[in-house]
């Protein structure tokens, strides 16, 4: 069997959260207050170290409004509301929400420098690591 090639491959392979449980992303404790919590501090630690932000960040962006079907029967999507908190690619939901006004490669780049800034500010990387 031959190895796919880079664009069939699937990137949440190399997903640091791949085997860490879900509630990790998707917990509103301390929401309310701005707080993060223990568990929200595990998922950005390890969003931090995973090589495959940019592609997470882009499927959320792609999702963020649609819950697809999961049996793929061809329903008609139902449209949500994102937790308040829901972690992907390091970004929280109200900040992806507050730049539905850039364009994609805008809004990719602006949530990825402010998901950095935050890893410093939390001593989850150095400096150099976010450079």
């Amino acid at each position: 069997m031959t190895e796919p090639d880079e664009a069939e491959r699937d990137w949440t392979l190399d997903a640091k959260c791949l085997d860490k449980p879900v509630g990790w992303w998707l917990s509103e404790e301390g929401s309310r207050k701005g707080e993060i919590s223990k568990q929200m501090r595990r998922a950005l630690f390890l969003c931090a170290q995973c090589p495959v932000q940019k592609e997470c960040l882009n499927d959320e962006l792609f999702f963020e409004n649609w819950k697809g079907n999961i049996r793929g029967k061809g329903e008609e999507p139902e449209w949500v509301v994102p937790m308040p908190m829901a972690i992907r690619a390091g970004t929280f939901a109200p900040e992806r929400n507050a730049t539905k006004h850039l364009d994609k490669e805008e809004r990719i780049e602006w949530l990825l420098g402010m998901a950095a800034a935050r890893y410093e500010r939390l001593g989850l990387v150095s400096r150099e690591e976010t450079a």
